[in-house]
């Protein structure tokens, strides 16, 4: 969720919190940082070239024309690539390598937020580096681990993110420190910026928009960067760089009003802090 927010809200009605645990504690015994590489699943480039072929627009839609397809050609297809592209980087990490796509539950019917539950906490708890396959502007699941490893450059995660309650001994500031050395990179170890997503994004939807296609988790992935950045927008359009899809602020029923909420609630309740944040992103990006 972001923005001093928690992820509680992901577990709501899901079966499998005892086997997310279970999961998760496997990937607790690595004790050390990991390199995390963010993949397309169930959507990407795959996802909408399926969808073009068969002259649909969403997935259910396709589901129709055939049930096994997004199994047998997207998810399966974009698994493949996802495990080849964490072996290359492999090659490359003096940190042991996490390939999200190399783990499946289908049998017992996990749900997308149950895995993006799993991925939140592992990129929170474990990764220092998040390395992005190119494409992934196009993914939801993608899109959103890169929107994640911003807010925690940022600060806007808390520490106890997945927690109701943080435990009474945790030191805050040093879990702070932790989380904001998260860094991003594409392919051969070049570092992606919070501008680099905001271009990305925005090319990504203004394709898709362009053949007809609803973008609604892209979208939002591209509001909570805009939120972040502030200043960065700024700084993008005084150097006249062209920003394709823009999403609006103004509207009350705009897909990120509940976003625009929470800063509002940020600033009124923990204004130093939010004042803090702000002296952080002019620096940068001024």
């Amino acid at each position: 969720m972001g923005v001093w927010g928690t992820d509680q809200w992901m577990l709501e009605g899901s079966t499998n919190l005892d086997n997310i645990k279970v999961v998760l504690n496997a990937y607790r015994s690595i004790r050390e940082r990991i390199t995390y590489c963010s993949v397309p699943i169930t959507s990407g480039h795959f996802y909408y070239s399926e969808l073009e072929k068969k002259g649909v627009k969403s997935i259910d839609e396709l589901v129709e024309e055939d049930q096994k397809i997004f199994i047998k050609y997207i998810m399966d297809n974009n698994s493949k690539e996802g495990i080849a592209f964490a072996d290359e980087i492999a090659k490359e990490s003096r940190r042991p390598v996490i390939s999200p796509c190399a783990f499946e539950a289908r049998t017992q019917r996990w749900r997308e937020d149950d895995y993006m539950y799993l991925w939140f906490r592992l990129i929170e708890e474990k990764a220092k580096k998040l390395v992005m396959k190119p494409g992934w502007e196009y993914s939801n699941g993608a899109s959103r681990e890169f929107v994640r490893a911003i807010e925690m450059q940022f600060g806007f995660i808390n520490p106890g993110n997945s927690l109701a309650k943080l435990p009474d001994d945790v030191d805050l500031n040093k879990e702070y420190d932790r989380i904001k050395k998260i860094n991003l990179y594409a392919p051969g170890w070049q570092y992606l910026y919070l501008e680099d997503g905001v271009k990305l994004l925005s090319y990504a939807i203004h394709d898709l928009k362009q053949k007809g296609f609803e973008v609604p988790i892209l979208e939002q992935s591209l509001c909570k960067l805009y939120h972040i950045s502030l200043f960065g927008i700024k700084n993008l359009e005084q150097k006249k760089e062209k920003i394709p899809y823009k999403p609006e602020f103004d509207t009350e029923d705009s897909i990120i009003s509940k976003e625009i909420k929470n800063l509002t609630k940020l600033k009124n309740k923990q204004l130093p802090l939010f004042k803090s944040k702000l002296e952080e992103l002019k620096l940068k990006y001024n």
